[in-house]
């Protein structure tokens, strides 16, 4: 007896309407999910579950083998289609597909060769539901990963075993004027059930890949924290001409603590002899356009100490507004040897340009070794020399001379005496 006096067909087309709303919504929600495999089950589970309950509707109006055969595979298909969207809510899984498949199979395949009353029938298809729900009540709960949302479906689906239980039973028991249509309190029961699981399936579907969503982003922030803060680079975020964000390198290379950096005015650090072109640059990436990527410039910071970097930059949004991300390598040591390298090439370009070269052919005479210049006259080398490079002469006797000039010394001395 239903004490409520709930229409059954009312009740159906409360579920065509539920299963028709949650379907173009989820649709239309789709680019939120536009990688999801399993928003698009969930979609075609909630229309194969609308035909369903539309063509049980319809008993009496379309043929019997219409609605009793096509709806209720249709409706087993939804079924079997939404709760592997949600078992699998969290990764996709090969074993949850082979087992909702093998239950829908082989319990469609019981329906159409063992229930032949109408009361066997509404039994068959009862207990084919009650092995889903149960199966998926079962494997959610044991997910050790589970959320609490998670866990209270999981409740939910053993909870909506009990009137699947009851109206199997009863319809077994019952003769065979049990129908689709019976307004006793075990098919109300079943159906309002079934109305408020669709309710919650469908929130808790978006609830579930919402909590993968933040699960991931919550890990992709993490490992992009976790290079930023670990980076040897100074890396950086520019809005409105100031820092938004900055890491430790670029701290240490502006001399300033950490938490001083948020809006800072970055380009008052920079050396004024490059502060317009970097400026222009920065503006031209702001409105779209490419200046180009790893230009040298100076800053100049506390103490008046000069560091050059390598600026690499690219436009991006931050906080829903346009900002410029950097990252800048320091070069202050390659910079100060190439600044020596080219002092030394300076003074040496500056040394050979002082250097006057002989060249030619000298005539020297071969006893006194005077050169004869171009006007004819004969010079000492040391003086010809002289007065054609920037070279001078100091004096000096080598061993051989000087072994020649003693031994003629002593000769002479010992002639004077004898």
């Amino acid at each position: 007896m239903n004490p409520l006096h709930f229409d059954i067909r009312t009740i159906l087309g409360m579920l065509i309407l539920g299963n028709l709303a949650s379907a173009m919504l989820l649709f239309i929600y789709k680019n939120k999910f536009t990688s999801s495999r399993g928003l698009v089950i969930f979609v075609v589970s909630k229309a194969l579950q609308m035909l369903a309950y539309l063509l049980l509707g319809l008993r009496g109006v379309v043929s019997y083998t219409l609605s009793a055969g096509v709806g209720n595979v249709a409706l087993i298909t939804g079924i079997a289609l939404e709760l592997l969207a949600l078992t699998t809510a969290r990764r996709e899984s090969r074993r949850w597909e082979v087992t909702y498949a093998l239950l829908a199979v082989l319990g469609l395949t019981l329906f159409f060769t063992a229930a032949h009353a109408s009361n066997t029938r509404i039994g068959t298809i009862s207990l084919v539901r009650l092995a889903l729900f149960a199966t998926a009540g079962t494997a959610i709960l044991a997910d050790a990963a589970g959320s609490p949302i998670r866990r209270a479906i999981g409740l939910l689906y053993l909870a909506f075993c009990v009137p699947l239980v009851l109206r199997a039973y009863l319809a077994f028991q019952a003769p065979a004027t049990f129908t689709l249509f019976d307004a006793g309190w075990a098919n109300v029961a079943m159906y309002t059930a079934s109305c408020f699981i669709l309710f919650v399936n469908g929130i808790a579907f978006l609830l579930m890949h919402k909590e993968v969503e933040d699960e991931r982003l919550a890990e992709s922030e993490d490992r992009y924290r976790n290079l930023v803060e670990t980076a040897s680079e100074s890396i950086m975020i520019l809005q409105d001409g100031r820092l938004a964000f900055g890491n430790e390198p670029l701290a240490r290379l502006l001399g300033l603590p950490r938490e001083a950096l948020a809006g800072e005015d970055l380009f008052a650090y920079i050396h004024p002899e490059d502060r317009a072109s970097v400026l222009r640059c920065h503006m031209m990436r702001l409105e779209g356009q490419d200046p180009g990527n790893g230009y040298d410039f100076r800053f100049l910071v506390a103490g008046g100490r000069v560091s050059w970097v390598t600026l690499y930059a690219t436009r991006m949004n931050w906080k829903g507004r346009p900002a410029i991300q950097c990252l800048m390598t320091d070069i202050t040591a390659r910079k100060e040897l190439e600044l020596e390298r080219e002092q030394a090439i300076a003074d040496l370009q500056k040394a050979l340009s002082e250097i006057t070269v002989l060249g030619g052919l000298l005539p020297i005479c071969s006893s006194c070794k005077k050169i004869r210049d171009d006007r004819g006259y004969w010079n000492q080398i040391e003086a010809y020399i002289a007065s054609h490079s920037q070279a001078q002469f100091t004096h000096g006797i080598c061993p051989e001379c000087a072994r020649s000039v003693l031994t003629e010394f002593h000769n002479a001395q010992d002639s004077a005496r004898n």
